[in-house]
């Protein structure tokens, strides 16, 4: 049997046996936002949250950190990407080479048209378009490349195990 609750606005809350449903004002939300209150993942719609880390992981790439990056991924990491020259590298010592090198990224990563594939409830594959803005001298410049991202849950917690980007 559903339990109904009022709140102080006279809206009404349901509570089902199975679900339960909450109304938070714009006010509210917000503030749980700046105190750092984050949706708990199994609150998160899957692809969301697939869409979510691959931003966290372009973000960690971009601010050359290395220790994030490694995290996400594992160690036996693949990809295909113009750096390889058409080969398939696995692990993480080709790609530390390049955040050891490179400087931070003084632009702002853009993720287009985003389109997620669930096999199951342990694997995702992401594709998108990269757009990368930066400044050369006092012109702007937008970097674009094509990118797929194979993810998998590995002890509760996703993990990159293989990706494949292209230039354009």
């Amino acid at each position: 049997m559903a339990k109904s609750f009022r709140r102080e606005s006279g809206q009404r809350l349901h509570q089902s046996p199975l679900r339960a449903t909450y109304t938070f004002s714009a006010g509210v939300i917000i503030s749980l936002l700046l105190l750092g209150v984050k949706t708990t993942k199994a609150d998160e719609d899957p692809k969301e949250e697939i869409i979510r880390i691959t931003k966290e992981m372009l973000h960690a790439i971009d601010h050359r950190d290395f220790n994030t990056y490694r995290n996400m991924t594992v160690n036996y990491l693949s990809c295909f990407e113009p750096q390889t020259k058409g080969q398939l590298v696995e692990g993480l010592d080709f790609h530390k080479y390049f955040f050891d090198r490179f400087p931070i990224s003084d632009g702002p990563t853009t993720i287009v048209n985003p389109r997620v594939h669930l096999f199951g409830t342990d694997v995702a594959c992401i594709g998108y378009v990269r757009l990368r803005q930066r400044m050369v001298g006092s012109t702007a410049e937008v970097l674009q490349t094509q990118e797929t991202r194979v993810w998998q849950k590995i002890n509760g917690q996703w993990k990159l195990i293989h990706f494949h980007r292209s230039d354009s």
